[in-house]
């Protein structure tokens, strides 16, 4: 089964000052399209250019949730680019948001941080409003780590009598019951039917990663079997698709499942209700990881971070107050002092220091001489 690589630190470590260069072009381009957008042409078609550059770097380090948020940035210049009459101001601040929300995002994996990149949903929202879309959905930037270490007892079934036929029948006993389910007729009963089948289906198969597939199926059934999903998420459409597998399957056909799996792992994770095979998944594909609001620090770790930004604003807070007073070497300190607490943040839940911390952040670029920190201090 091909699968979603985990991302490479060690390869970020060594492209992020690149990556950060491409950041700052775009940046510089987009701001002199923005102040003629009649005139600059050009540099909107740079922009493009350099991002394009920054996606095939995305891509090589793994960091496939940045690349899909990243196309989205791509296709909101693309329709700017045929209709620079459309740029307003709500553009303006959209495309900014994002690409600063991109640099804190390198900026917290470089520092440890979970590859959450739903951190980025609410700026990948508004790039989709640029273009008219008006649903967007968490599961597009949800690109959990596939290549995991997997349980033995999954490959341990030695497939028995004529595979084929066998996923012939188990494939007609999915789709009977899930038309059932459809139907909402003795759904407890269907729902451990379906799951009978992918059970079968997993042991008729060849003793493979392909087995995964199938045995993450089953730990999606018993969410439903438990009522565990969150009423926003229907399965149906996700249902279909699998009974599509089993038939590629029984056909001595191959697919790419990244897509479904991802689909079925989102589901998992946000799954209230957890059953042994449930919290098994969660585990073994660190789900949690992917969900920001659930990732969690070490014992005492939100405590001890806490303590590090409580420090970290002491410091700045004195260089700011020396910088108003003239000190020059102090204003370089402050911008510093304010990334750090930025990044501090991004290791703490979603929504909490964050948008403080950046807006500190960003304004302290404005702070880089003590004259223009003493105007922003009056």
């Amino acid at each position: 089964m091909t699968s979603n690589a985990p991302f490479d630190l060690t390869t970020l470590s060594a492209v992020k000052p690149g990556m950060e260069g491409t950041l700052a072009e775009i940046s510089a381009q987009l701001e002199r399209f923005y102040a003629a957008p009649a005139e600059n042409a050009a540099a909107l078609e740079a922009a493009r250019i350099e991002l394009r550059r920054l996606l095939g770097v995305l891509k090589m380090v793994g960091l496939d949730g940045v690349v899909v948020f990243c196309s989205e940035f791509d296709l909101a210049l693309s329709e700017l680019a045929d209709h620079p009459q459309q740029l307003s101001e709500i553009h303006r601040e959209a495309l900014r948001q994002a690409l600063s929300a991109i640099q804190h995002y390198l900026n917290a994996l470089a520092n440890g941080a979970a590859n959450a990149a739903l951190r980025l949903f609410p700026q990948y929202q508004g790039l989709q409003q640029l273009r008219g879309i008006e649903l967007t959905f968490e599961l597009e930037l949800f690109h959990p780590n596939l290549a995991v270490p997997l349980p033995q007892q999954i490959f341990s079934a030695t497939p028995q009598g004529d595979a084929r036929a066998n996923l012939k029948a188990l494939r007609s006993q999915y789709q009977q019951a899930l038309l059932r389910w459809l139907r909402q007729e003795d759904v407890t009963t269907m729902v451990q039917q379906m799951q009978q089948a992918l059970d079968g289906v997993m042991r008729s198969v060849p003793q493979d990663d392909g087995r995964t597939f199938w045995w993450v199926g089953c730990g999606l059934l018993d969410c439903l079997r438990l009522d565990g999903l969150p009423p926003e998420l229907n399965a149906r459409k996700l249902l279909g698709r699998i009974d599509q597998q089993i038939r590629t399957v029984a056909e001595g056909n191959s697919a790419d499942v990244r897509l479904v799996m991802n689909e079925m792992l989102y589901l998992i994770a946000r799954s209230h209700a957890v059953s042994e095979l449930v919290e098994a998944i969660k585990q073994i594909y660190a789900l949690d990881d992917y969900l920001p609001e659930l990732s969690t620090l070490p014992p005492g770790g939100v405590e001890q971070l806490l303590g590090n930004i409580r420090d970290q604003l002491r410091v700045a807070q004195d260089s700011w107050e020396r910088a108003v007073q003239g000190d020059e070497a102090a204003c370089e300190q402050f911008i510093k002092h304010a990334e750090q607490l930025a990044l501090q943040s991004e290791m703490l839940d979603r929504n909490t220091l964050q948008y403080l911390t950046r807006q500190i952040q960003e304004l302290s670029a404005y702070a880089s001489t003590p004259e223009h920190a003493r105007l922003i201090a009056i």
